[in-house]
């Protein structure tokens, strides 16, 4: 193996550094011996060579390198490949996930068009124990500042009211509560989206004496996250 690498001119030992330079590219993980046998190997197949993978092996433990460094030459590259490598960041707590990891966890939010009618009603049934759970004012200034602050996901309100006489009489649960609309699920119409100016809403919860409220759409013209902060208009004329 000696007098064959000895014969290599100049020429043939840049090649020899080229090729081992994309074998170490290719397969980063692999050790300097495994990396170096298939560089020469590789070289002398394409000289029209053979030669054994004992004699590689035996020109490998007696340290016959083309260069001196090229056992520095090989270490190098494989750390530059793995430096290259995306390093897995840690997390902090209370981080909302990316989009990528929501991706590759097949995590979505789902479109209110999306939400069934039985899945609306469970949502209900969560809202009125969320309500249930709240220390409601007996007097109607109080009461009035709390249903304001309230959360209107979940609601199931009746339509009592509406400038568009096809809104009249529609009954379903709220899944969606923007500036200026209520997204609701109904049992046979699907998915609608009602304007909250205009209309009169009429909203229960589950008590025993199944009480009742009606609600004037354009007082809850807000913002849902502005509504809870925002001072209460407590004098309301019942104008459509």
């Amino acid at each position: 193996m000696s007098e064959l690498l000895s014969k290599l001119q100049n020429s043939q030992k840049v090649k020899l550094l080229l090729s081992l330079n994309n074998i170490v590219e290719k397969y980063p993980d692999q050790d300097t011996e495994s990396l170096t046998k298939e560089a020469l190997r590789h070289l002398l197949e394409n000289a029209s060579t053979s030669i054994s993978d004992d004699e590689i092996l035996q020109g490998l433990t007696k340290k016959i390198y083309l260069n001196k460094n090229i056992n520095t030459f090989i270490k190098r590259k494989v750390e530059q490949s793995n430096s290259a490598k995306p390093k897995i960041k840690c997390r902090r707590r209370n981080k909302e996930l990316s989009a990528q990891e929501k991706r590759a966890l097949h995590i979505r939010r789902r479109r209110p068009e999306e939400v069934s009618y039985s899945d609306a009603i469970t949502l209900w049934q969560h809202w009125c124990a969320y309500v249930e759970r709240m220390e409601w004012h007996q007097d109607r200034d109080g009461f009035n500042a709390q249903l304001n602050r309230a959360d209107m996901n979940g609601v199931l309100l009746n339509i009592i009211r509406a400038k568009n006489p096809s809104h009249v009489g529609m009954k379903g649960v709220v899944v969606m509560d923007r500036k200026c609309t209520f997204t609701i699920v109904t049992e046979k119409s699907g998915t609608k989206i009602i304007p909250k100016a205009g209309c009169v809403f009429e909203i229960f919860w589950t008590k025993p004496d199944e009480k009742k409220i009606q609600l004037f759409g354009k007082y809850f013209c807000i913002r849902p996250e502005e509504r809870a902060t925002r001072r209460v208009r407590l004098i309301m004329v019942p104008i459509l």
